[in-house]
């Protein structure tokens, strides 16, 4: 390579003479033709005799800043113009000095240089594949990209732009380096910007009776939660591998809609099977991706005290890290003790443990406490729901008694937008207790409590208070009374002139439709006025209907209405065939909020078609296997096709070594799976795979692999009877039983009629005590008889049969099969 550069330049230090003298001789005519000659003989000489020739001026040294080579190589010599042969430096080798090599224009003069390349940034490589953003949301994780240096390529931070994810499409945009020390580099990048349906992006566990689920978009909390439990077949977890579905769970949606808190009736402790279904919306209306994860759970964390807040007067409130296991206010104060410097012990009043059980509030209101003073709180033995104890245990908190806010709350407003609801608004936010009662609201005839879980509820500032109560009709007092702030002030009772509109109008259904909900036909019935939730009755509609082939039919079907909004009600009608139904629903179907029970009325609906479910099924993602290492239950996620019981559905290591296969009641979705006797030879991991599995409605199962351990079962055998010892000295008897695998110890117990010994037709128990115990080996079994056989008894055949508790297990716990004799050889 360097004898190349070298040649190339020489090369063209020649062409620069030649040019040199060309412009000489036309400048002089009176140079000889022979003159002539001898210029054009040197100019086609060897190049590198040529550049011995010349003068060669060694200039200054310099670095190479930034790649830029031009601006460390000098433009002139003596006023004239260098030009620089680029080939004669090599840019990515660094950290040593090269020679520059030039030429002097006109003047036949070489220059050379020595120079030392710096580290430098060449290109920007980017990111390997297209980058994807979703539309409208911010863009992150792609500041930093590789950049190609003269050694090597770096990650390195730089700036985009061009990016817009505000409409859906292919665009470019442009990454850009820059830096003082090693220069400035760019390149554009073709992007996407996709729409896409939200997925589930993490499950973890936070503690023993919590598990959060971050989705990677907002999702629409009426498609996931009501009431604060989870909607059915949204959520779903399974426990494994009892193939029990967890019941009652709680969920908290966070205010972005992207995270999940699911919280436990009981605990989570184990393995589970963590679902979400594509019932889960997000807010643009497109379902979840259906998501299926098996999860180990196992919470070993000891709760913790946080510190103090003084947030109501005389009040403290103390957070735990996670919820703690204890039922009741009293339970709490049990295991709480309060003493002040001296030593001196006060009762401990705990105003409010919250629901969750993660905090709770200590009352100083009474007068013995002094304000200011220092209290001890000393918590101890107190655990959460996995059982471990909070630490340190036990805990201590210094505690005061606070007057955070003097100012009382007052009622600013009362009214009434609509009969049976009556709005108040205070001064300010208002306190929760315990019960989720706010305020007392009193009439002339009873008084009602302003309970959230049932009549009432408050905005998000927590001022303004909406009450719906039958009563409300009319115009009336309104007292309201025994609320509070969130200092714990009390205000004063306020009784104010309501006026209600009178309500006595039924409610009527003013729109019936049909709608597809989960994948089955349901009427959909929308009424005139806003339906008091939870008050439906079932009852039978009943009329005609004409099919599409004109044929007349009675309709005698039950309804089974539930909530679908504020003024609707749905009920299930997948029972029904196609045509044009005119019917009467019946009377007190529903009622509005002041309790006006519907009448009955005559609709009308039309059933055109009847949907074709396209979910498929979905494996749960356990299974078990009972004491004999053969029986499997596999859970799958809806009503199977019998079809799906085929043998060959189901392959250990490629084959279909299952003989039954059978649902195990009439839901269908549990198969009860019996391997073959000795199909797993050896306990271990086996390829398991369930293929060709299809719901009722024909959809196909996505194939299931599986590495799972299966215990062997193969069923140990007796090999063998045989009276092995008639000690007459000894006066006992001795049969050892032979089997073709160890046999584990703990199933042969002395007291436990494993065998029953005959001589003949009679049982040798009547005549002697049988005791059984283990053999010499590993795969024997002695039974020792207390006196010797006599010659008469020996001459008899000896048979050994099934005693009454017979059960021999191998050491995988697989059990001998009964059988019906064996002689005993002697």
């Amino acid at each position: 390579m360097i004898e190349r550069t070298e040649k190339v330049e020489d090369a063209e230090i020649a062409f620069y003479q030649r040019e040199d003298l060309n412009k000489m001789a036309n400048k002089k005519q009176f140079v000889t033709a022979a003159a002539a000659f001898a210029v054009t003989a040197a100019a086609v000489a060897p190049a590198m005799s040529a550049s011995a020739a010349m003068p060669v001026v060694k200039l200054g040294s310099d670095y190479v800043r930034q790649g830029n080579l031009d601006a460390a190589l000098d433009k002139k010599y003596h006023g004239s113009e260098i030009h620089w042969y680029k080939s004669s430096v090599n840019m990515n080798k660094l950290g040593v000095f090269q020679t520059a090599v030039g030429f002097v224009k006109g003047k036949g003069i070489k220059v050379e240089k020595r120079i030392r390349v710096l580290n430098y940034a060449q290109e920007v490589v980017g990111p390997k594949e297209m980058l994807v953003f979703e539309k409208g949301e911010a863009v992150s994780g792609i500041r930093t990209q590789p950049v190609k240096f003269a050694d090597r390529v770096y990650m390195k931070p730089g700036s985009w732009s061009g990016i817009d994810t505000s409409k859906v499409g292919e665009f470019m945009a442009t990454f850009t380096y820059t830096n003082k020390a090693y220069g400035t580099v760019s390149k554009s990048f073709k992007y996407k910007v996709v729409e896409s349906a939200p997925m589930v992006s993490s499950v973890k566990l936070l503690n023993a009776k919590e598990l959060e689920i971050n989705f990677s978009k907002p999702v629409d909390a009426s498609t996931l939660l009501y009431n604060g439990m989870l909607k059915d077949g949204t959520v779903e977890i399974d426990h494994i591998p009892d193939a029990q579905r967890l019941k009652g769970l709680r969920g908290t949606l966070s205010k972005d809609g992207k995270t999940l808190v699911v919280r436990a009736e009981k605990t989570f402790d184990g393995r589970y099977a963590v679902l979400a279904s594509s019932k889960i919306e997000g807010l643009d209306g497109k379902a979840l991706v259906p998501f299926k994860e098996i999860y180990t759970f196992e919470d070993n964390v000891r709760p913790v005290l946080n510190d103090p807040e003084y947030l109501e007067n005389n009040r403290v409130k103390f957070t735990f890290s996670e919820p703690v296991n204890v039922d009741s206010e009293d339970e709490l104060e049990k295991k709480l003790e309060l003493k002040d410097a001296s030593g001196a012990g006060y009762k401990v009043d705990v105003d409010k443990l919250s629901w969750d059980g993660k905090s709770f509030i200590l009352d100083l209101s009474d007068a013995q406490f002094v304000a200011g003073k220092d209290y001890k709180l000393t918590l101890v033995g107190l655990r959460d729901f996995a059982g471990n104890f909070i630490s340190p245990n036990p805990v201590t908190k210094i505690v005061q008694k606070k007057v955070i806010d003097a100012v009382n709350p007052s009622v600013v407003g009362m009214s009434s937008s609509k009969p049976g609801y009556l709005t108040v608004t205070f001064s300010e936010a208002v306190y929760v207790d315990r019960y989720n009662h706010v305020a007392k609201i009193t009439l002339t005839n009873g008084e009602i409590e302003a309970d959230l879980d049932d009549n009432a509820w408050l905005d998000e500032s927590g001022k303004v208070l909406t009450v719906r109560d039958h009563s409300f009709i009319g115009q009336i007092d309104v007292k309201v009374s025994h609320f509070r702030d969130l200092a714990g002030n009390y205000g004063a009772a306020s009784t104010k002139l309501v006026n209600f509109t009178n309500d006595e109008m039924a409610p009527t259904v003013t729109d019936a439709k049909v709608e597809v909900i989960d994948g089955k036909n349901h009427l959909v019935l929308t009424f005139s006025e806003e339906l008091k939730h939870g008050a439906y009755s079932d009852g039978k509609m009943y009329g005609s209907y004409i099919t599409p082939n004109g044929v007349e039919k009675k309709v005698a079907a039950w309804t089974d209405a539930s909530y679908y909004s504020k003024n609707q009600i749905k009920t299930p009608i997948s029972d029904l065939e196609l045509g044009n139904y005119s019917v009467k629903l019946p009377a007190n179907l529903v009622k509005d909020v002041v309790g006006n029970e519907s009448l009955e009325q005559s609709i009308k609906f039309s059933i055109v078609s009847s949907p074709i479910e396209k979910e498929k099924p979905t494996f749960d993602g356990y299974y078990f296997q009972e004491k004999d290492n053969s029986t499997l239950y596999l859970k799958f996620s809806e009503k199977l096709d019998p079809s799906s019981l085929n043998l060959g559905n189901f392959l250990i290591e490629g084959k279909a070594i299952a003989e039954k296969a059978v649902f195990t009641d009439e839901d269908r979705d549990v198969i009860k799976l019996t391997l073959k006797e000795g199909a797993i030879q050896t306990t271990g991991k086996y390829a398991f795979v369930i293929q060709n599995i299809k719901d009722v409605v024909g959809n196909v199962m996505d194939t299931v692999s599986l590495n799972e351990k299966f215990a062997e079962n193969d069923l140990p055998g007796l090999t063998s009877a045989v009276l092995t010892s008639n000690n007459v000295s000894g006066d006992y008897a001795v049969i050892t039983l032979t089997f073709d695998e160890s046999i584990a110890k703990y199933s042969i117990e002395d007291g436990y009629e494993d065998f029953k010994v005959l001589v003949g037709d009679k049982d040798l128990s009547k005549s002697a005590t049988v005791t059984e115990i283990m053999g010499s080996q590993s795969n024997q079994v002695q039974i020792t008889i207390d006196r010797v056989l006599t010659p008469a008894e020996t001459a008899q055949t000896l048979t050994l049969k099934p005693g009454a508790a017979f059960e021999v297990l191998d050491l995988e716990n697989n059990k001998h099969p009964l059988f019906t004799s064996v002689n005993i050889a002697k």
